[in-house]
């Protein structure tokens, strides 16, 4: 089915399409880096890059700085320069955010992004861009200097270098040096590899390179006008994240078993539905008829018998797996798992059909898979993580949604309204603090299609759940761990076979926390009680932006933090010899809710449009 579309004026689309063919920019780096102390007190800095001014002359950039004063100087010096010869840079450093404090109202905080504590981009106030390399990798700086074997350009990390002026000045240059050369690389990667620009984001660059390589569809791409957003909305009820449970509490030998590859094996072998072909379907005989063999986003009351594995997912307070009655939007590829093993649907309320389907990831995900294999045999750590983040941060880009508001202004750089402000004392000048509005879908987002990629990760968990419910210890995602062999499963090294992790007697308590795995609490801490139900835990972390803003303190100051976790489970029954059961539900009278206004939600059907 081919639909003809059309911008009429300011009507706005989401919409996601191929993008045209043209060469990207290089852009020229300097990296910048600094020195502390445990006060947030700037100890020293240190900038270092090269800007093309022609095709003949290179301007080099390597800058020690000893005190504040002197960092904010030179850098409008290189800003000016630059200028001057009308050749733009971009300002980069790993963890960017804990480096530009130093550089004030430099920073345009009009310009600042940030998603929750990360920082993203921001630009000064003359218009130079700033990123953060460390959106593009994960592990530690020292960790890519290894990868890239810098050592060989005499880039270290030196025991003890705050000792002496010498060493900090070595160290802090070396700092700003390897973040330069990583930024350069993940460049090189980027036009040469996929011919497309640096990014802010790797899950952004990974857009890019399939929007611009590997997105062919039959109809062109991907369409919705505004006036079908509350199809994006009932999409998004079915959109739940992977499933974290643990089945058995105590001491146990696990066998543990992952999926290799999930999601991208996911991408490349199955059938994605096509967002722009969506047909909207109330008659519940119909809708149950096409469950078992279509693409659906079903609304419907439904009954989980108890047993050993809840069927589906539930939103309480988070996200449980529960037996009993209630009222959901489920996608039809985990319908038709969890109908295998005795959900029963009790009835229909209304669907999304998505009569369309191509395999529209698969190229880009074997490509990764590709990638990740040659890397790995050529023993480049560097290249075939960076295929790993490609892979796996593509299919959530289409759930995306972004927030307005929210963010700190400094009182200097604000021109705005002035009604109804809240105004924040901060340690350099008085920040605004902008009022958050809601989240609201980017315009490339179609929350099908990861609703769609979770759901057939999610039926393969409870395919494995099922057939080991009596020796399952616990799950999370892509990974199972059992008493014993599991059965049921296809065990080998391919992309999307269970492969063997470890055999290990380990002690299981709650999601996220067995064995030495205490999600949360960072590599350096220390352990200060212990009991079968709490663990209380110490170690020290630096102020952030906002969080420095709202307490009126430094950023960059160095706390000591207590938290306390606990160890009892709250997402499932448990019985006196450690064994559970999913928790009961009895919710047969909920109906879809909006949050703020308490109404049922209705579409519009006579605003659709013609889309089928």
């Amino acid at each position: 089915m081919l639909t003809l579309w059309h911008n009429s004026g300011d009507d706005k689309i989401y919409r996601f399409e191929p993008s045209k063919p043209h060469t990207p920019r290089r852009l020229n780096f300097v990296a910048l880096d600094t020195e502390t102390d445990s006060d947030g007190s700037f100890i020293c800095g240190a900038y270092y890059g090269e800007i093309l001014l022609n095709r003949r002359d290179i301007y080099p950039i390597e800058e020690y700085c000893d005190n504040e004063q002197e960092f904010r100087e030179k850098f409008l010096t290189i800003e000016s320069y630059a200028r001057t010869r009308k050749a733009p840079f971009s300002l980069v450093g790993f963890n960017t955010a804990y480096d530009i404090v130093y550089l004030g109202d430099i920073v345009n905080s009009n310009q600042r992004r940030d998603a929750g504590s990360r920082f993203i981009q921001a630009k000064t106030v003359n218009g130079t861009k700033i990123f953060d390399v460390s959106n593009h990798v994960i592990g530690r700086l020292e960790d890519w200097i290894s990868k890239l074997e810098m050592d060989k350009q005499g880039i270290i990390k030196r025991e003890g270098y705050l000792d002496s002026i010498e060493g900090k000045k070595s160290q802090v240059l070396d700092d700003a040096h390897a973040t330069w050369i990583l930024a350069k690389w993940i460049q090189d990667r980027y036009i040469t590899t996929w011919n497309i620009p640096f990014t802010p984001t790797k899950f952004g660059a990974a857009l890019k390179i399939f929007q611009k390589n590997y997105f062919h569809p039959k109809n062109g791409g991907w369409f919705r006008k505004d006036d079908e957003q509350w199809k994006s909305d009932l999409e998004r009820q079915s959109y739940f994240g992977g499933r974290c449970e643990v089945f058995r509490r105590g001491q146990y030998e696990a066998v543990s078993h992952d999926v290799n590859s999930m999601y991208v094996a996911i991408m490349r072998d199955n059938l994605i539905p096509n967002p722009t072909e969506c047909k909207y379907l109330k008659d519940p005989i119909q809708i149950a008829g096409m469950i078992n063999s279509e693409f659906m986003t079903v609304e419907c009351d439904v009954y989980v018998p108890k047993t050993r594995i809840g069927l589906l997912p539930y939103r309480a307070n988070k996200l449980i797996f529960p037996w009993g009655w209630w009222h959901g939007v489920y996608n039809s590829v985990e319908l038709r798992e969890a109908l295998k093993w005795g959900l029963e649907i009790t009835s229909i309320k209304r669907a999304l059909w998505y009569p369309e389907s191509e395999y529209y990831f698969s190229d880009y995900a074997q490509m990764t898979l590709d990638g990740r294999k040659t890397s790995r045999e050529n023993n480049n750590h560097a290249d075939e993580q960076l295929y790993k983040y490609m892979g796996n941060g593509l299919y959530g880009k289409f759930g995306q949604m972004n927030s307005k508001g929210g963010e700190y202004i400094r009182i200097s750089q604000w021109e705005g309204d002035w009604e109804g402000i809240m105004i924040i004392p901060g340690m350099d000048d008085f920040w605004i603090q902008l009022p958050r509005e809601e989240f609201k879908d980017a315009k490339h987002a179609f929350p099908i299609i990861p609703a769609t990629v979770v759901a057939y990760a999610r039926a393969q968990m409870l395919r494995a759940l099922c057939n080991n419910s009596e020796t399952v210890i616990y799950c999370d995602t892509d990974s199972i761990k059992t008493i014993g062999q599991p059965i049921g499963i296809d065990i080998g090294d391919e992309p999307g076979q269970w492969g063997y992790e470890y055999t290990e007697v380990q002690d299981f308590y709650r999601p996220k926390r067995y064995g030495d795995k205490r999600k949360g609490i960072p590599k350096k801490h220390t352990l200060v009680y212990k009991d079968h139900e709490t663990e209380i835990y110490e170690f020290e972390k630096p102020t952030k932006f906002r969080s420095s803003l709202r307490r009126g303190i430094r950023q960059n100051v160095w706390e000591k933090v207590t938290k306390q976790l606990s160890l009892i489970d709250d997402k499932r029954e448990w019985l006196e010899d450690g064994s559970s059961y999913p928790l009961f539900i009895d919710d047969r009278n909920k109906q879809n809710i909006d949050i703020e206004s308490g109404k049922i939600i209705v579409p519009d059907i006579s605003r659709c449009g013609n889309t089928w």
